[in-house]
Parts: C-alpha cells; structure tokens; sequence
C-alpha cells in the first residue's frame, strides 16, 4: 500500500511555488497599471478643474468691474489681454487685469494661456477668443474668457475652457484626451 502524505504535512510546507509566485506578480502588475491610468485621468482632471477655476476668477472680475463702468474690461479691443504663465507679474497684460480686475494669479503655469475678449451691444466675438461654436448675446455688452493648457504633446488641440457674460459655469471644449 502506498503512503500518501498527510494533511499534516502539507500544512508543514513553507513558501510558494514558482507558479504561485508569477501568479501573484501578474496580479499586482495588473492592479498597478489600472491604478496608474486612473492617477493619470484624475491628474489630467484637476489641471482642467484648475483652468475652470482661473475662468470663474476672471469672470467674478468682468463682473466687479461692469458694476463699476457700465461695461467690461477690455473696454478697447486694440488692447485685448493675452498672458501667458510666462510673463512676470506686474508687467504688461497681467498687471492690467491684475489693476483693474483684481485678477493675481502669480502662480498659473506657464503652459497656461488667457484670452479674453469683450464688446458692446452689436459688436460679435471673433477670433481666438470665440471659436466655431461659440455664440455670444450682442443685444448687450459681453465678455469671452477662455483659458487653455496643453494636456497632452501628442494631441494638436490644447484643453481648453470657455466662459462667457451668459454663462453660469465654465464650458470645456477639450480635454486633452
């Protein structure tokens, strides 16, 4: 008769076997690479959450200071401010919105550029500032902001958020994705 071993024994083995082991490996592989595509989607949300925030900033400041001029900034299209993160604070576009908006934010990346736009009453938007798509009221004065980021080197279209004078909440046109 032959002995087979005893439950006793092979509760007395130690370790795993190779099998076990690359099991095991290949299941943490998997579960690690789902967990970076998701750190990268959330990453890639908050810098969008971020440029939504900078709109809203501005459009508080369009606000303030159509209650205190009747009209919004820029009050002469000749001097539309563009900014990037590059330009130093307290020179050219940005200390005008940062004067006249209350607008500082001294930390925007440099990849992160502002446009914006506003007219009275007949006056269309045009331009960078409005692409395909985006409609303004002219029967009043509006404003256009649109800020963008580029999210992703391979794709030609930077993320980009649009607000504007009959907007509640920021728009984003794309993703980046």
């Amino acid at each position: 008769m032959k002995n087979f071993p005893s439950h006793t024994h092979l509760l007395n083995q130690k370790g795993l076997t190779l099998v076990e082991l690359m099991i095991v490996i290949a299941i943490i592989g998997i579960l690690s690479s789902i967990a970076v595509v998701a750190f990268n989607r959330q990453t890639e949300r908050a810098k969008i959450m971020q440029l939504e925030q900078y709109a809203m900033d501005l459009s508080r400041g369009q606000q303030e200071f159509y209650s205190r001029h009747n009209s919004y900034f820029p009050i002469d299209n000749a001097q539309v401010p563009s900014f990037t993160g590059a330009t130093p604070p307290n020179t050219g576009a940005r200390f005008t919105v940062k004067q006249v908006m209350g607008f500082d934010h001294s930390d925007i990346p440099q990849e992160v550029t502002v446009r914006m736009s506003a007219g009275s009453t007949g006056e269309n938007c045009a331009g960078a500032v409005c692409p395909a798509g985006i409609q303004v009221d002219n029967t009043t004065s509006w404003y256009v902001i649109s800020v963008e980021r580029d999210l992703d080197p391979a794709s030609p279209e930077n993320s980009t958020v649009i607000i504007t004078s009959s907007m509640e909440k920021p728009m984003v046109l794309f993703e980046g994705q």
